[in-house]
């Protein structure tokens, strides 16, 4: 099994391509990385070849996902009641040039921590958009 860096390859939308792109394009590069960590596996022993320098493109901040870290920690402000824009304004206060990706935090980010984490009974009640929002709209909610 190999595991090769989120920027190698070039974009392929799914479906029908109705989707628009996100905001800050797409992290594919259009061209080969050669990072990756390779992983074989036999009946004795798990054997990885991890192959670490990457070539033809920076690390761009807008494609890297929040820490873990960063995720739990947004979630427990949340779950304490702290609202979302108070998050944000108390992050985009304390960061820092280490910050990484946190500095990007937006709203939608606190969305995803919030499907993510389960806060304030958050449901997403199919896999379909369209699906999940006639379910909702037929709960009475």
């Amino acid at each position: 099994m190999n595991y090769h860096c989120c920027g190698s390859g070039t974009y392929k939308p799914k479906g029908k391509g109705l989707k628009n792109l996100k905001s800050q394009g797409s992290a594919k590069i259009g061209i080969s990385c050669p990072a990756v960590i390779k992983v074989r596996q036999s009946t004795e022993n798990v054997v990885v070849q991890y192959f670490p320098k990457h070539q033809n493109h920076e690390t761009q901040l807008e494609h890297l996902r929040l820490s873990e870290s960063d995720r739990t920690a947004i979630a427990g402000r949340l779950k304490e009641g702290v609202r979302e824009k108070i998050i944000l304004q108390d992050i985009r206060e304390e960061i820092t040039v280490d910050s990484g990706r946190k500095m990007l935090i937006e709203k939608k980010d606190i969305h995803n921590i919030k499907r993510d984490f389960n806060i304030n009974g958050y449901v997403k009640r199919h896999e379909v958009d369209a699906v999940s929002v006639k379910l909702w709209a037929c709960s009475g909610i």
